[in-house]
């Protein structure tokens, strides 16, 4: 049986997700850079390293799943969690009535981005298992 060839295994729509982690990346980068330079007073200091480990952890998963490799998995799961840390530090640093709808809005935001995030995981896997075979 002939191995396929990496751009043979690499689908459409992980050329998609991975063009997506990369414009994640680049938006996190500039938006840290613009944060660090205004100073806001405002902002906790938690805020940036926490948008600095969006960009590095989607950084990885881009890489890693641009080259179909399963580490790729890993850092878009940690990607992930990182995704709901900046929820959960949404609702420390503003107040509810910023939020569609108070906290409900947040919880339904909440549950969008559990729902998207099981359904990328398990759409993931199952690519990363197909291009192994």
């Amino acid at each position: 049986m002939a191995a396929r060839s990496l751009p043979q295994s690499r689908f459409k729509g992980m050329r998609l997700l991975c063009f997506l982690l990369a414009w994640h990346v680049i938006s996190a980068v500039a938006g840290l850079g613009i944060l660090m330079r205004r100073h806001s007073p405002g902002l906790p200091a938690w805020i940036l390293p926490v948008i600095g480990a969006s960009a590095l952890t989607a950084a990885a998963a881009c890489i890693g799943l641009w080259l179909m490799r399963w580490w790729g998995l890993v850092s878009l799961r940690c990607c992930m969690a990182v995704w709901f840390l900046i929820l959960i530090s949404m609702v420390l640093t503003f107040p509810s009535r910023l939020f569609l709808g108070g906290y409900w809005g947040l919880a339904a935001i909440g549950f969008v981005l559990s729902w998207g995030s099981g359904s990328l995981n398990r759409w993931v896997t199952g690519q990363l298992a197909g291009a192994v075979r």
